[in-house]
């Protein structure tokens, strides 16, 4: 899920970021509603981390388009997902290790890991 909506140009951080951030906040949601009893669960609590994931994770959709080009910003999660489904025969193994890492660094830069 995560690599098309890079594909998209719609993540604000790396897939890897992303990825990592989903579980967690997955994993933190299940252990959480499992250790309460059963009455006290209350399913609404997963709806509204969804939510939240999807709103932290993914810029809204471009208005007046439904092209899957890329929005100006932030554009390096974009070009990694297409360094993995497009033709790199161009790049060597290193050069593609190389760029990808050039292209999260931006992105992951926002949250401060950069």
């Amino acid at each position: 899920m995560t690599t098309r909506v890079a594909a998209a140009g719609r993540l604000r951080m790396s897939v890897g970021r992303a990825t990592e951030v989903m579980h967690s906040a997955g994993v933190g949601t299940v252990i959480t509603l499992m250790s309460l009893p059963e009455d006290a669960r209350d399913l609404r609590t997963s709806h509204t981390v969804r939510e939240m994931m999807i709103n932290t994770l993914a810029l809204p959709p471009r208005r007046g388009t439904t092209s899957a080009a890329p929005p100006p910003s932030p554009a390096a999660p974009w070009h990694c997902a297409a360094l993995d489904h497009g033709d790199t025969a161009a790049l060597s193994p290193g050069e593609r290790v190389l760029l990808h890492e050039w292209l999260n660094q931006p992105a992951n830069a926002e949250d401060g890991d950069g």
